[in-house]
């Protein structure tokens, strides 16, 4: 779903929730550093390069990148824990920002954020291909087949990795990013959706 009707409403969702953390640490930012929130590479001003010239003279810049990627990453925890709309809307503010080439988004980028249910998503993966290689030696067994040797299953691990690697990659090239994205989030959804009634 799309919060914002432009890149400014989210970028000012976006400035206002760094502006909120930082005040909420009890180090507000100055001027200069909120000012630089919304410096953009394409279409600099004249105001916003007088703004870069004299930000670069008197600060410095990985120090505020560092400051700027931490309240990113502290917002995005706190939004996570909280209700789920809020946290939709921000990460719906903050993918659109990482898409286009605003300075913003290069401290986004920075705070590493990490995509929801990502580490369930891990754990899920390794159970199904623990249960496919466990269910396969008990078929084996079953049918009087000698297991093959620890270098065979070695070998095809590696190798049913590297082709599910390229397979997962391949599929997200043809359908699309946020395709990929919204369909995962629809299922994990669908998942606790059936938790929760039980």
């Amino acid at each position: 779903m799309n919060y914002f009707h432009s890149i400014r409403e989210a970028k000012d969702f976006v400035v206002s929730r760094i502006v909120e953390e930082a005040q909420r640490e009890g180090a507000p930012l100055s001027e200069s550093e909120s000012k630089m929130l919304y410096v953009s590479s394409p279409g600099l001003s004249q105001a916003e390069a007088e703004l870069c010239a004299k930000f670069e003279r008197e600060s410095d810049h990985d120090s505020y990148e560092r400051k700027i990627a931490g309240l990113v990453k502290k917002a995005d925890r706190r939004y996570r824990a909280g209700d789920r709309q809020d946290y939709d809307r921000w990460r719906s503010a903050t993918e659109l920002l990482s898409q286009e080439d605003h300075y913003l988004a290069v401290m986004i980028g920075q705070a590493k954020l990490r995509p929801p249910w990502d580490f369930l998503k891990l754990i899920i993966t390794a159970i199904l291909i623990v249960g496919v290689l466990t269910g396969g030696v008990l078929l084996l067994a079953k049918w009087g087949i000698e297991p093959p040797s620890k270098e065979a299953i070695g070998f095809w691990f590696w190798a049913t990795m590297v082709a599910v690697a390229i397979a997962c990659l391949l599929f997200r090239l043809a359908v699309g990013k946020d395709r990929v994205w919204y369909a995962t989030e629809w299922l994990f959804n669908r998942i606790k959706a059936g938790r929760s009634v039980r």
